[in-house]
């Protein structure tokens, strides 16, 4: 997979804005034809951080989903997998990723989600999302907390910041039992680890 920046253009040449002005393919991001008709798609999994007061170095991990038309909206948004508490607990890696695959052969890429099993992005499928063309968007299962994941709507605004703060708080307590390979994002750090801010 190449990364860097991208930019889409509609067909008179000018610019169209990326959603969430998100125009960069990193890891475990990619832009890719999503239909049988040539239309395409990117997605990023990126650390998002609660950005609380009470929890400033909990982060979880949020997939977003978007085609590449003028006007773009999510087509999906998803916390996927355990968050991580502290700065050195974060660059040890999250454990979930994303993968796309046309596994039913209509033309139409499904996403799975699931726990990461090694280095090489091989991922154990937990969650499947089909693409909806009556809706315009991917459809499958909520999610909880519990579940390692959680399906919500990006424009929520404020209250997106709200469900991240009540997914951490649910792992807080039980960070023993996250799983999934996790690639170190960090190459090396001076700072002192930062243990798990009390309730």
């Amino acid at each position: 997979m190449r990364t860097g920046p991208f930019t889409l253009f509609e067909a008179d040449g000018s610019i169209v804005p990326v959603f969430a002005t998100a125009n960069m393919v990193v890891h475990d991001s990619e832009v890719f034809v999503y239909s049988p008709r040539g239309g395409s798609a990117w997605a990023t999994r990126s650390p998002t951080p609660t950005a609380t007061r009470s929890d400033p170095t909990i982060s979880v991990s949020t997939c977003c989903m978007s085609y590449t038309a003028p006007q773009q909206v999510s087509s999906l948004t998803v916390i996927i997998g355990p968050p991580t508490f502290g700065f050195r607990d974060g660059c040890l890696g999250d454990f979930w990723s994303w993968r796309y695959d046309d596994a039913d052969g209509d033309g139409w890429q499904e996403i799975d989600i699931g726990p990461r099993l090694n280095a090489s992005g091989d991922i154990a499928p937990a969650a499947t999302f089909r693409w909806s063309p009556q809706k315009s968007r991917y459809v499958g299962p909520a999610g909880s907390p519990a579940d390692r994941f959680l399906v919500y709507d990006a424009t929520d605004g404020e209250e997106v910041r709200t469900i991240h703060a009540r997914f951490a708080r649910y792992w807080r307590t039980r960070q023993v039992e996250r799983q999934g390979h996790r690639v170190r994002s960090c190459r090396s750090s001076t700072a002192s680890s930062i243990d798990p801010i009390p309730d």
